[in-house]
């Protein structure tokens, strides 16, 4: 086992772009910017005869400092790893990751691994290891994702159709503020918290520029729709965040938001097209859900493990 310092930081990251289940939250970058919300941060990585086979990154909660939480700023984490990982390899990745938060002081271990969707190849070796190492699944939430060769359902295709005709127009945004701005504004109206700052947005933006991305609908040039794209790795994309304004619900602009989004997501390479979660803390918002079934998705968990030490 070996903590990765910030002078090896680019080793870090190297690995996590190679590995089965790549992802941006994983980057040492979008790491280190949220580590002031943790009182310690480790990047602990797993060597076979010298080499980086698996990794997790983990903060110890400044409420309860016998916590290790992985993600502690991120909708999931948990372990990276590498297409050719050994059972046995992950089998003793975990006894020496409980041994060393142990000895640490950590009584206590919560990882929201990466859903299936992200992962390279479908695998599910973790999931097995963690299983036998005791983690309790304490939360399962289902986010719903439509794929590039899937079929929405014939309503949402007339209501993408009257939006244009309405002359409703699709566009890529480089302006970061105008769009949480938007997204905050319609997000206040409804007393839904934002999950980001404006400043974070940017900052992220600037450091992932070709990762997150943001979109918009236009009507005469006045947003009525928008929505903040992250492009966690090469075959998902996730919606991270998107609004819409009430007063042009007859013009269908969210439809034609997310219908939009998804062919710049496919063409931009993507395979899947994640919309974030329909359930909160395991229940269902059957509301939500009613709506992204109208892109006729698939699900894929989301789900959070703990064990005490």
């Amino acid at each position: 086992m070996k903590l990765i310092t910030g002078e090896e930081n680019s080793v870090w990251d190297n690995f996590v772009a190679s590995g089965i289940n790549p992802c941006f939250y994983q980057n040492s970058a979008f790491i280190d910017y949220y580590r002031y919300k943790v009182s310690r941060v480790y990047k602990i990585a797993f060597l076979k005869k010298g080499d980086i086979f698996a990794a997790i990154a983990g903060g110890i909660s400044k409420e309860n400092t016998e916590l290790f939480l992985s993600p502690f700023s991120a909708s999931f984490g948990g372990f990276c790893y590498s297409r050719e990982t050994k059972l046995k390899d992950v089998f003793g990745a975990i006894e020496i990751m409980e041994e060393f938060l142990n000895d640490n002081g950590i009584r206590k271990i919560v990882i929201r691994q990466t859903p299936s969707i992200y992962f390279i190849e479908p695998d599910d070796y973790i999931l097995y290891v963690l299983a036998y190492f005791g983690y309790k699944p304490v939360s399962t939430d289902l986010t719903l994702y439509i794929s590039n060769n899937g079929k929405v359902s014939d309503t949402f295709l007339r209501n993408v159709k009257k939006a244009k005709r309405e002359g409703l127009v699709f566009t890529e945004s480089e302006n970061a503020s105008d769009i949480f701005s938007f997204i905050h504004q319609q997000k206040l109206k409804k007393d839904i918290p934002f999950s980001i700052s404006e400043g974070e947005l940017i900052d992220l933006k600037e450091r992932f520029p070709d990762l997150i991305k943001c979109y918009s609908v236009l009507l005469e040039e006045k947003i009525i729709a928008a929505i903040i794209v992250y492009y966690l790795n090469k075959i998902t994309a996730l919606g991270f965040n998107w609004a819409h304004d009430d007063d042009f619900q007859s013009l269908r602009p969210v439809d034609f938001l997310l219908f939009s989004a998804a062919e710049a997501v496919f063409k931009n390479g993507s395979k899947y097209f994640d919309l974030g979660t329909t359930t909160l803390s395991g229940e269902p918002n059957w509301g939500v859900t009613r709506f992204k079934e109208n892109l006729n998705p698939c699900g894929a968990l989301r789900i959070t493990y703990e064990k005490d030490l």
